[in-house]
């Protein structure tokens, strides 16, 4: 049985990116364009993993975070941003978010986070 991933982000681009490194690994991607539709589907799904880009359209980041965290406590909460030590966003720590890593470092943090 493959781990269910949802992918959050709104570049295609990042997205079929994403998808085909994971789906490489054996994951089961689901890719939701907004933290809205996310939570639809965390909501009716089991997923084990929620991965998004740190900059959302619809929603900040922490509320995204506690919202999925609510929805299904168990789903580990990982969020990527651009290539590079200087694109981290600064002072992000958060309570909900179990890990941050850059984008082209997306396979290994998977692999670290197994769940």
């Amino acid at each position: 049985m493959s781990v269910k991933v949802i992918l959050v982000d709104d570049s295609p681009e990042r997205t079929r990116e994403a998808t085909a490194h994971l789906g490489a690994l054996g994951y089961d991607v689901q890719v939701a364009p907004t933290a809205q539709d996310a939570l639809k589907q965390l909501s009716s799904d089991s997923a084990q993993l929620l991965v998004t880009h740190w900059y959302l359209e619809d929603m900040l980041l922490h509320d995204f975070a506690e919202h999925a965290k609510h929805v299904n406590g168990d789903c580990a909460f990982l969020v990527y941003f651009e290539n590079g030590p200087e694109a981290r966003p600064r002072g992000v720590d958060d309570p909900y978010v179990d890990s941050f890593f850059p984008f082209n470092h997306l396979p290994k943090a998977l692999v670290a986070h197994p769940n």
